[in-house]
């Protein structure tokens, strides 16, 4: 089997930034993609992620966190 010891060329190069561009995008498009897809298990709204081991929306975040704090 023979090495390939051609040099890139711009072409190349080009070809591959764009590759690394259109995976950049894709992986962030994916990302928030996914964010909106959560869904809050208290109040069924739109959801950013979890709190307390539970997908929540902002809102149910600040109760929680408001009732967890307090002492009883």
């Amino acid at each position: 089997m023979q090495t390939d010891y051609r040099v890139p060329t711009t072409n190349t190069a080009a070809m591959r930034e764009q590759q690394h561009r259109k995976r950049s995008v894709s992986s962030i498009n994916s990302r928030k993609r996914d964010r909106h897809d959560l869904i809050c298990v208290v109040c069924l709204a739109p959801a950013m992620g979890y709190n307390f081991d539970q997908i929540t929306c902002e809102s149910c975040k600040a109760f929680f966190r408001r009732n967890a704090l307090t002492n009883s």
